[in-house]
């Protein structure tokens, strides 16, 4: 009986776990629908007012937004906020679209290529090798 009691327990709890999982995966997908939301606003009003200072920056938003539900269309966001980065000189920006594109990318050709753009962005930065974004890059090249 003891044994018993005890699966039923542990099933108990593992069951409570999944609960928390599956509230916690809902309460993600809310504020990614949130986040997404909120960042085409912001794109919205760039158009409107053609200010283009963090254009970059809310692409690369947007698709961290959509990775989970459209992993195409975040690509297609990584893309755009890089060259876009890149055309206004905005190095951090487009390494941090560079970052979640290589992540995101399955092994193959252009994840080498997703790599190849990700290094060559690192290697623009000459200060603040100790800044958060440049650890998260060498700890991704490490890896990769």
């Amino acid at each position: 009986m003891r044994d018993k009691d005890h699966t039923l327990e542990y099933l108990k709890r593992d069951f409570q776990q999944n609960c928390t999982d599956l509230r916690m995966l809902n309460v993600d997908n809310k504020m990614n629908a949130q986040a997404g939301e909120t960042t085409a606003n912001a794109l919205a009003s760039i158009t409107s007012t053609h200010e283009k200072m963090y254009e970059a920056e809310l692409l690369y938003r947007q698709g961290l937004a959509l990775e989970t539900s459209s992993p195409k269309g975040a690509k297609q966001l990584f893309r755009a906020g890089i060259r876009l980065a890149r055309s206004q000189g905005a190095i951090l920006f487009a390494l941090r679209s560079s970052l979640a594109l290589a992540k995101l990318l399955p092994e193959g050709e252009s994840k080498d290529q997703a790599i190849s753009e990700l290094k060559e962005a690192h290697s623009s930065f000459k200060q603040g090798r100790s800044t958060a974004d440049l650890r998260d890059v060498e700890n991704f090249l490490e890896e990769a």
